[in-house]
């Protein structure tokens, strides 16, 4: 039983956690590889210990892809509470690589140097994970007084709709003192260990 005043979300990559991405690609709205085995009971056990589970593929930026992935997961029996193509705040992302930033770019390189599919006999990076990051989080942009303490997870990407197409910007997810999670443009999140 979920005992959190908010439900946590789990991101399942689809290709490479969920479906097999070996084949080489063939088009947004063509779904080739196999099902991981064993995905289809880690997605509904995370779903019965309250976790909203949310499929996050770029083949979803298009209508065909997004039904070929609903198609491909109804086939196999797999319920989710999301498929999406857009960037979403988290508390985990379950994909094919695994690297977590850890603020230390030079580290980054090292690893993804060295990095394959794990269907490839995948390298598993070992890592030292640092505690989470303090900081402060603005949640009104407008208002310099809405301003609440949290941990910086990780950065990513959202973006807005304009006439002329999307336009991406880098957010954080932080979650807050609370225990709820947000998704904040990045000058609106501030580091609380730098020293002046």
């Amino acid at each position: 039983m979920n005992k959190l005043n908010f439900t946590p979300v789990v991101v399942f990559e689809f290709d490479g956690a969920i479906c097999d991405d070996s084949p080489a690609w063939q088009g947004w709205n063509i779904v080739s590889g196999k099902i991981i085995p064993g995905i289809g009971s880690a997605i509904q056990h995370f779903r019965e210990c309250g976790y909203k589970v949310v499929v996050y593929s770029i083949r979803c930026q298009s209508a065909s892809g997004k039904e070929a992935v609903e198609n491909f997961l109804e086939l196999h029996h797999i319920e989710v509470d999301e498929i999406t193509g857009n960037s979403i705040a988290a508390i985990a992302t379950i994909d094919k690589h695994g690297i977590r930033f850890v603020c230390e770019p030079e580290r980054i390189m090292n690893v993804v140097s060295g990095v394959e599919p794990w269907w490839k006999n995948a390298f598993i990076p070992k890592m030292h994970t640092p505690q989470l990051r303090r900081c402060s989080v603005q949640l009104d942009y407008k208002d310099e007084n809405s301003v609440v303490e949290g941990y910086f997870h990780h950065w990513g990407v959202d973006y807005e709709e304009f006439e002329t197409g999307p336009g991406p910007f880098t957010v954080g997810v932080v979650e807050l003192d609370d225990g709820s999670v947000v998704q904040r443009p990045a000058s609106q999140i501030k580091f609380l260990d730098r020293r002046r």
